[in-house]
């Protein structure tokens, strides 16, 4: 018999937020990484792309979502049950939202490239600040939900 302590064979919550909440994000940073050195080491508004964070914030809430909906939690009862299916619908509207989103800044952009028109790029403008300002709805949900529910990384 081996002596010491036991390992927790469950990943930890800071494993859980680091596949539901940062994993979801590198494809936002990685593009904008790129743009930026591509662009001689300088940020401007197009550096970070608002439809890639929309699509981005759009699979942390599918993930979100996935790990609510396949939780056990010892002795739950109906209420509880009922608390984390509400909280995995909201993330599922919000992922939704995010995808809609995604395909409305594409749309906006397809249109400016097809023809430059002054109004669609101050509504796709005013859509991409929107983005980056809701976007930190879902981020902020997503980890007071690990914590309200203790979610651990199932791997």
């Amino acid at each position: 018999m081996e002596a010491g302590p036991k390992k927790n064979k469950r990943p930890s919550s800071r494993t859980w937020i680091i596949v539901h909440v940062v994993f979801p994000l590198i494809p936002f940073f990685l593009a904008g990484s790129i743009k930026f050195v591509v662009k001689g080491y300088e940020i401007d508004y197009s550096t970070f792309g608002a439809s890639t964070l929309a699509m981005s914030i759009g699979l942390l809430c599918v993930l979100v979502n996935q790990s609510l909906l396949t939780t056990k939690l010892p002795l739950m009862n109906s209420e509880e049950y009922e608390n984390i299916r509400g909280t995995a619908t909201m993330f599922f509207i919000l992922a939704i939202a995010a995808f809609a989103y995604f395909g409305i800044l594409v749309a906006f952009g397809a249109l400016i490239e097809l023809k430059s028109i002054p109004e669609v790029e101050k509504a796709r403008r005013g859509f991409e600040i929107l983005t980056f300002i809701l976007s930190g709805i879902p981020i902020f949900c997503a980890i007071k939900t690990q914590k309200c529910y203790k979610l651990k990384a199932t791997i």
